[in-house]
This record gives structure tokens, C-alpha cells and sequence, in this order.
């Protein structure tokens, strides 16, 4: 019997601090901890590669670095974490889900075992947190611990739980904190993996992470982390697709003075996909948008130059602007309207004369005259594809852009603010380009508007400037009749690359002009030296008479064939004879000034008569 008591009382000895143990995972009170207030080291961040290379062309250092840096720069994601913690043999079941929008971010946790809590943590603006707790779950049937939430500031926050849902771990993972990194691991369907152990010392890898782990204890001592162990899945794009996190701790929760240690094994898989967040929780939160933190006054920071621009071009409606481009001295004039209330789904309407250009619904529409032209960007970068495949063996990529240097840019702007005006200054480095850019930014009780933008570009003896003001007053004609599909050019585009693989073309041409037909080919061989042939054959319909001839151009030398007399002249010797017969030959020479001015001179309303595009064919009517 003495025996019996001995084991019971042991079993609930061992029952107690194993509920005990794990309870730091249902319990959410600010910790009485005092932390240090920066860390020592980061998390590096790399920004994913540009240039055609994959993870195998990296080392795992370096990929883990880009794929850090890939999802803190990407605005929308969600994950869902599940798993187990145990403690004196105790399991508590966990599911986390966490959602990352543009606008606001929210995590769900949930534990369930001895017993089940959870709480939902609600980010708003970046600058307050809305939270609250629930003390009980049967289903879908939820009790809330209150009926009002608990507003506290993000300072306030990372100060409790050390890290927020858009960054991409709670671990600082730097060359300093890990200890061992495997090789790059390819798995099956393109998938890569790496694997981490990580320094558990309080100032490495744990530094902000411990702060959410005290936190949901209520421990009266920071955790004392063992091991750290992380595998990370991701693909060729560096887009991390899962996260196996395996720890040990020891830690004494709030409830109980009794140091204990618990094992951790979760797994953090991430979509990119039809992100939602719920809405019964969002319409819940939204009642409380207004409440003031209770840890300290709500601060409200300066926006960036780009938060300025992006607010006051981020709007519900369209935004109307009139626009001047000059090239020298030449001006084209136009009207140009935005939508960028849905980055993903942006919409832009631009006239100027006859050619009306619209994007809307991931499709561009173009109107010139009786000219209608639709595409998409994806289906442009295809027709485009084995023409850029000419020059590189990479695919063509509009995301090729540096991001992080133009987000530098931005952030280093000038901005000058005179009582209702904002103007911005930022110099934007493109490559080896430099473009200038101006905003000037009306500040209203209720937003910003965008008043002008303006651009100036220069070297050498060029200029070329874009300036465009706001003007509520204009309006554009809606899409009406059908457009030929633009990517009916994919014969035109292969066409072009086969003549310069091969360096030759032929092309025949027809015509007619004051009574005369003129029909025939036009064979041009670039492969080696140029060399132009013109077999023409001239029609005089009033007089019957046919004609036959003959020009071939070869190293400056012109080949004349006409009724069997054969004739071969210098091409400076002709000229030479043209200019004593008073003919002035024209400047063959290229002239970006006259090139400019042709451009700007040419009547494109009359030039462009008819056009009719078909899968295998394109007919243009001149005039």
C-alpha cells in the first residue's frame, strides 16, 4: 500500500509540473523581465539574385540570406504553423496562423492540451497593436477572456513578444549566431533545403525571441535556450515554402517557481496565394481602430518620401493628370489618368492626338486611329522572349530591378514641407542611369494630393524632360470595338529572328504611284559584307510598257542590270556625278537632333491608314 501512495503521489507530482511546464504556452501577461534593449548582431538580409543564377550557384549562407530578404519584401503571405511542445511528459498540441497584408497583419495561436487558450494579435498602420485572449474553445465556439481588446504600441509589443508577423524569423541568424550550416540540399518537385544549428546563448540567436517565449509563461526568468535547429525549404526563386523549427529550453514559469524543460518540434508552412484575412475577426478589430494604446501616447511617425507619394497617389479614384514631354526642342502633349488604389491590379489610361493606351485588368488596350491592339504583360514578355533570347541566355525579368537600391533612394529624398505643400527630391539610381525625379504634394485635413511630377533627364547634348499636373477637369473615351490580340505578332517577332540568326532577308513589295506600278523583292545579306539587291520591275499602265531592273550595293560599289547593259559605278564616284548635275545627295549620317525632329514631324494620323493583324499575316494601308 505504502507503495502504491509512493508511485500516486509521484504521478501527480509528475502530472502537476508537467501542466505546470507547459502552461507558458496558454498564458499571455507582460513579463516582469528587464531586457537589453538592442542586440549585438541581425539577421543578414540579401536581396535575391537578378542575374539567371539559382540557389545551387550560392553558398547556403548566402541563400539563406536571400531568402530571408525575399519575404520581408513580400507584402502579402500567410503561414500556418502546427505542432507540439512537451514538458514532464506533458503534450500541448499548437497552431499558429499568421497573415501578412499591405494594410494590416494578424496572428492566431492556439494550444491545445491540459489546457486550451489562444489569443489574436491585430496590427494596425504599423503603430498599435490590438490583442485579446480566449479562455475557452468547444468547436468553432470561442469564449474571449473580455469583450474589449488591449491596445499597446509596436514598441510596446516587440518589447513583449521581441519580433513582428512581416518579418521573417523570430531568431537573429547572422555568421555569428550559427554554429553549423548543412550544404544545399535539392529535394524533390525543385525544391532546395538548409539546415541551421544556432548558437542558444541569450545574446545570439534567442535575443528577441525568449521575449515571446517569457511572455507566454509569464516567466519570472528569461529561458534558458540548449538547442536550436532550423531546416528551411524553399525553390529556386527563393521563396521559402516551409520552416522545421526543433529547441530546448528550460524555463520557470510565472505560475510555479519550479524550473522545468520543455522540447519544441513545429513546422511553419507559408502560401502566397489567395491570402485572406478572417473577417469576422477583421470586422471585430475594426470597432476598436481608434483606441489609444494603454503602454504610452501613440507617436505618430513621419512618412517616408515614398509613403508621401504613395498616399497621395493611392487612391480610390482616378487621378487625372495633363503631361508635356520634350525631347530638344520638340513637345508631345497628352493627358494620363491612375488608379493605384490596388497595387496588384493598377489601372492607367494615356491620350494623347489619336492614340488612346489603356491598362486595366491585367490587360493593355491600344487605339490609333482604326488601329486596336490588346495584351497582356505576360504575353508581351513571351512575343518579346525569342528576341531578347538573341542577346542573352536569360529570361527576360521586369523584376530585374534593384528594389532595395530605389527603396535607398527614396529613403535618402529631401523633403521640404511649407505650411500646406510637400515637395520631394530624389535622385534615382536605374542601372547606370540617374533619373531625377520632383513631387509636389498638397497636405488636406483628410489626405494628400498628388499636384505634379515632374522628371529631367540629360547628357551630353540631349534633354529629355516629363512633367505632368494634376487636372481633375480631364476626361478619357472608354474602350468601345474589338482589338486584335497583340501576340497574333509572335510570326512577325519570329520572323525578325530568323533573319538575324541567318543575317539575310528577302522581302517582296507592290505598289503604285501616278500611273505606274512597281512590283518586286528585296534581298538584303548582312552575314558578312552588306549587301542590298532590288530586282524592280516598273509597269507604265498607259503606255504598256514593262520594265526589268537589276540594282545590287556591294562594298560600296553599285551593280546596274537594265535590258542586258551591265554597268558598275563607285558610290563616290556617283555622287560625285550627281553633285556636277546640281543633285545634292542627302546627310547619311545619323543625327539624334534630326532623328528627333523627324519623329516629332511625321502626321501619324495620316501616315496610318489601315491595318488589319491576323495570325499569319499584317496588312497597313499608308497614306
Amino acid at each position: 500500500m505504502k507503495k502504491k501512495l509512493i508511485f500516486l503521489s509521484v504521478f501527480i507530482v509528475l502530472l502537476l509540473f508537467g501542466g505546470l511546464g507547459i502552461f507558458y504556452f496558454t498564458q499571455s501577461h507582460k513579463s516582469p523581465i528587464t531586457w537589453a534593449g538592442e542586440a549585438k548582431y541581425k539577421t543578414t538580409l540579401l536581396e535575391t539574385p537578378k542575374d539567371g543564377t539559382t540557389p545551387e550557384d550560392h553558398t547556403s549562407y548566402d541563400n539563406l540570406a536571400y531568402l530571408f530578404w525575399q519575404l520581408e519584401n513580400t507584402d502579402t503571405f500567410s503561414s500556418t504553423t502546427v505542432g507540439s511542445a512537451v514538458s514532464v511528459g506533458q503534450k500541448q498540441s499548437i497552431y499558429n496562423y499568421r497573415v501578412v497584408t499591405p494594410e494590416v497583419q494578424m496572428i492566431d495561436t492556439i494550444s491545445i492540451g491540459p489546457a486550451t487558450t489562444g489569443k489574436q494579435k491585430y496590427f494596425i498602420d504599423g503603430q498599435k497593436v490590438l490583442l485579446r485572449d480566449f479562455v475557452s474553445k468547444k468547436g468553432d465556439e470561442i469564449t474571449w477572456k473580455t469583450d474589449q481588446p488591449e491596445c499597446i504600441t509596436v514598441e510596446g509589443y516587440i518589447g513583449r513578444y521581441g519580433w513582428t508577423p512581416a518579418q521573417a524569423t523570430a531568431y537573429i541568424i547572422c555568421q555569428e549566431t550559427i554554429l553549423e550550416i548543412s550544404e544545399l540540399m535539392t529535394v524533390e518537385k525543385g525544391l532546395y533545403q538548409i539546415s541551421v544549428s544556432l548558437n542558444p546563448g541569450e545574446e545570439y540567436a534567442p535575443f528577441w525571441y525568449q521575449r515571446e517565449v517569457a511572455t507566454n509563461a509569464n516567466a519570472k526568468d528569461k529561458p534558458k535556450f540548449a538547442s536550436i535547429r532550423l531546416e528551411f525549404t524553399f525553390d529556386q526563386n527563393w521563396v521559402l515554402r516551409e520552416v522545421h523549427t526543433q529547441e530546448k529550453y528550460n524555463i520557470t514559469p510565472g505560475v510555479f517557481p519550479i524550473a522545468v524543460d520543455c522540447t519544441t518540434d513545429i513546422t511553419e508552412t507559408f502560401s502566397y496565394d489567395s491570402v485572406e484575412l478572417d473577417a469576422e475577426s477583421v470586422s471585430f478589430f475594426e470597432q476598436y481602430q481608434d483606441l489609444m494604446p494603454s503602454d504610452g501616447e501613440l507617436v505618430e511617425k513621419e512618412p517616408t518620401a515614398l509613403e508621401y507619394v504613395m498616399k497621395a497617389l493611392a487612391k480610390q479614384e482616378d487621378q487625372a493628370f495633363s503631361f508635356t514631354l520634350s525631347c530638344k526642342e520638340q513637345t508631345l502633349r497628352g493627358s494620363l489618368a491612375l488608379n493605384l488604389a490596388d497595387l496588384n491590379n493598377i489601372s492607367l489610361k494615356l491620350k494623347t492626338g489619336n492614340l488612346m493606351i489603356q491598362y486595366q485588368d491585367q490587360t493593355a488596350y491600344i487605339d490609333f486611329n482604326s488601329i486596336k491592339l490588346k495584351t497582356t504583360i505576360p504575353d508581351l514578355m513571351d512575343l518579346l522572349q525569342p528576341l531578347f533570347n538573341l542577346i542573352s541566355d536569360k529570361n527576360l525579368d521586369l523584376s530585374s530591378l534593384n528594389t532595395t537600391s530605389i527603396m535607398n533612394d527614396f529613403n535618402s529624398a529631401e523633403i521640404i514641407k511649407e505650411e500646406d505643400q510637400i515637395s520631394i527630391h530624389a535622385t534615382l539610381h536605374l542601372g547606370d542611369w540617374t533619373v531625377p525625379l520632383s513631387f509636389l504634394i498638397e497636405e488636406t485635413e483628410e489626405s494628400y494630393v498628388m499636384q505634379s511630377i515632374a522628371c529631367n533627364l540629360a547628357w551630353d547634348d540631349f534633354s529629355f524632360s516629363v512633367q505632368l499636373d494634376n487636372d481633375p477637369s480631364l476626361t478619357f473615351p472608354t474602350l468601345e470595338g474589338d482589338y486584335d490580340d497583340l501576340s497574333h505578332l509572335g510570326f512577325l517577332i519570329d520572323d525578325l529572328v530568323e533573319i538575324i540568326k541567318n543575317g539575310q532577308t528577302e522581302i517582296g513589295f507592290s505598289g503604285s504611284y501616278a500611273g505606274v506600278e512597281v512590283n518586286g523583292n528585296l534581298f538584303v545579306d548582312f552575314s558578312g559584307l552588306p549587301a542590298v539587291k532590288i530586282d524592280l520591275n516598273l509597269v507604265y499602265l498607259e503606255q504598256n510598257i514593262d520594265e526589268q531592273i537589276c540594282l545590287t550595293f556591294l562594298q560600296d560599289v553599285l551593280y546596274v542590270d537594265y535590258r542586258n547593259i551591265k554597268v558598275q559605278l563607285a558610290m563616290s564616284d556617283l555622287i560625285s556625278f550627281l553633285n556636277e548635275m546640281g543633285m545634292e545627295m542627302p546627310n547619311l549620317t545619323l543625327d539624334v537632333n534630326q532623328i528627333i525632329n523627324t519623329l516629332f514631324a511625321i502626321d501619324y494620323d495620316r501616315l496610318f491608314r489601315e491595318f488589319d493583324l491576323k495570325e499569319d499575316q499584317i496588312e497597313i494601308g499608308l497614306g
